[in-house]
């Protein structure tokens, strides 16, 4: 049981002054008949029954004031689940070229029907699905990556989903939601807005803008459920992650067990270069895929799509019942109560 309205029963100490007060009253009176203090010292618990009445009157008033509210039940569902972040490049980079998708076939077999966001008529990238577009405008690496997360998002029937697009710093495209078809149709809008330079490990000083890393940190500490974490990032890599920045983060990670995945768009991806990236997952026992297409692209969301869910208790409803009127009818008995017990046992003047 739990009160909606708590500080009602403050009410309750009102009864030590009415009380108190009750007990001087009756020590001054000095001229009342002998034969009724006789007649009270004789049955003494009849003569406190008023002040017991008041007091559990007074205790029900408060108690319904409170508003008492009983949980009659717990409604929940054991589900595999994960918490996913995909992290998605939106910098000037990733308007570079690249193929187009020889194919649009699902990654799963029962995809959510799930629908992007209207593109205006005179939208210059491709949509998810569209062969039409990419025949007529540049397919891009974020068109790639775009359409490729799309088509991952469809598939995570039972996980919880944020979406975090990110250049000079990070923006909440959408908190960590089991809702897909929201986190679809803000995916489904990457690229309208595009960045200028990339930044992963922010802020690097007091005041200065939060990186693609730490906001997806954040993001788990505060929305996270599942005990399977996992940070997807799309990304060109190209930017530097400082050293003191470097360890910070990767304590951060581990303390809070979040599984590391890469799409590394671009040519420098497969040059077995030593991007600062790579080496933080590197150090985190993740995973870099180096995808220089759509299809490779897809291939990618395909294995991050393997990785094993934890199980998770899901309260989906819980029943409550206000049970403050059982409270006042003590207080109409016991009022009652009062005023017959005070008729028969009151102090003649």
């Amino acid at each position: 049981m739990f009160f909606s309205s708590p500080w009602c029963l403050l009410l309750m100490a009102g009864l030590i002054p009415i009380l108190w007060f009750g007990h001087l009253r009756r020590s001054t009176l000095a001229h009342t008949k002998v034969s009724i203090h006789k007649n009270l010292r004789s049955v003494p618990l009849v003569a406190r029954l008023p002040n017991i009445f008041l007091a559990v009157a007074w205790i029900c008033l408060s108690l319904a004031m409170a508003r008492p509210v009983l949980v009659e039940s717990h409604n929940s569902t054991t589900i595999e689940s994960r918490d996913i972040v995909i992290a998605l490049d939106v910098s000037g980079s990733m308007t570079e070229q690249v193929k187009a998708p020889t194919s649009h076939v699902a990654l799963c077999a029962n995809p959510l029907p799930l629908k992007e966001a209207p593109k205006p008529a005179s939208s210059s990238t491709s949509t998810s699905g569209s062969s039409s577009d990419t025949s007529t405008s540049v397919y891009t690496r974020l068109s790639a990556a775009r359409e490729a997360a799309l088509m991952f998002v469809s598939c995570r029937n039972g996980d919880r989903v944020g979406y975090q697009p990110f250049a000079e710093r990070s923006y909440t495209g959408w908190p960590m939601t089991a809702d897909l078809q929201v986190v679809y149709t803000m995916i489904s809008l990457a690229g309208d807005y595009m960045g200028n330079d990339t930044n992963f490990d922010g802020p690097t000083d007091p005041g200065g803008k939060i990186g693609a890393l730490q906001a997806a940190i954040d993001h788990f500490k505060e929305l996270g459920h599942s005990e399977t974490r996992v940070l997807v990032m799309v990304t060109d890599g190209e930017d530097d992650i400082t050293s003191d920045r470097f360890n910070e983060l990767v304590a951060q990670m581990r303390d809070l067990h979040i599984h590391i995945y890469v799409l590394g768009v671009g040519e420098d991806w497969t040059t077995g270069s030593t991007q600062d990236l790579r080496k933080f997952v590197d150090a985190l026992g993740g995973v870099v895929i180096p995808v220089t297409d759509a299809d490779q692209m897809r291939a990618g969301f395909d294995r991050i799509d393997q990785l094993e869910k934890s199980i998770e208790v899901v309260e989906t409803a819980v029943t409550y019942r206000e049970i403050y009127y059982w409270f006042l009818a003590g207080l109409a008995v016991f009022g009652v109560l009062f005023m017959l017990s005070s008729a028969l046992v009151r102090e003649d003047m």
